[in-house]
């Protein structure tokens, strides 16, 4: 599960909700070594005057997604209670979302439906086991 409440300076907003559960078959032994799972994902989001575009920067999108994919990752052991584990994941996700021509004003100015297939997860995570 993610959550991000964040509002920028400049008004600029990243606020979502993501529920991403994942099933894995480790080849070794569990928790241990290299591992594939499969992955759903859902998530509500309200994200304005940030992106990679110009066309992302300057508005509002606000909406949610649903969709899974595969992943592949390994974990290591560092001692009886740190595990380092990466991960990348590949899949669908079918957004339905609404665009607003500011980061926090303006009329809406479409509905949209959009289908994406490509990277879905990217996961460097720091464990730790509670005995």
């Amino acid at each position: 599960m993610n959550y991000n409440p964040w509002t920028f300076k400049d008004e600029k907003k990243w606020r979502n909700l993501l529920v991403q559960p994942e099933a894995r078959y480790w080849f070794c032994e569990a928790f241990n070594g290299t591992f594939v799972g499969v992955h759903a994902h859902w998530s509500k989001f309200n994200v304005g005057g940030v992106g990679f575009t110009d066309y992302m920067k300057e508005h509002r999108f606000q909406g949610w997604l649903v969709g899974a994919g595969v992943s592949i990752g390994h974990q290591w052991i560092l001692s009886n209670r740190f595990s380092l584990e990466v991960s990348i994941g590949l899949g669908y996700a079918y957004m339905d979302f609404e665009t607003y021509p500011c980061d926090v004003c303006g009329t809406k100015i479409s509905d949209n439906t959009k289908h994406y297939i490509g990277p879905t997860k990217a996961a460097l995570s720091l464990i730790y086991i509670i005995k």
